[in-house]
């Protein structure tokens, strides 16, 4: 996603208004989001960016989500990224291969010498 204003629309629940504001601040949408980014992490290919918007509408929030994102990725996943940040927002990117992708790899590499 690459853009806030798709990111909301992607999330299909009601805005923070339209919840009373402090509302969204219980619901574990955060750490649904923060699931999600991770899981887009490790499945679009590899130097993809992975845009990073929290539902609270801040750059604030998306700075500390991303944030979140990266200590999930160091703790549990131990690989390679990198952080930015550009006019569409703070993203991550996956600079090292998957074990899945470097499977298929060495499979196509065995399958030519074959």
């Amino acid at each position: 996603m690459n853009n806030r204003e798709e990111f909301r629309e992607s999330l299909k629940y009601k805005t923070d208004q339209e919840l009373g504001g402090m509302l969204w601040r219980a619901l574990g949408e955060s750490t649904r989001i923060l699931d999600r980014a991770v899981q887009e992490f490790f499945t679009q290919p590899m130097g993809t960016k992975i845009y990073i918007y929290d539902h609270y509408g801040t750059r604030q929030a998306d700075q500390y989500l991303l944030d979140r994102v990266i200590k999930r990725l160091e703790n549990e996943h131990h690989v390679e990224y990198k952080k930015g940040s550009d006019s569409n927002g703070f993203y991550i990117l996956r600079t090292e291969p998957t074990l899945q992708e470097m499977i298929l790899e060495e499979i196509k590499r065995r399958k030519g010498n074959g």
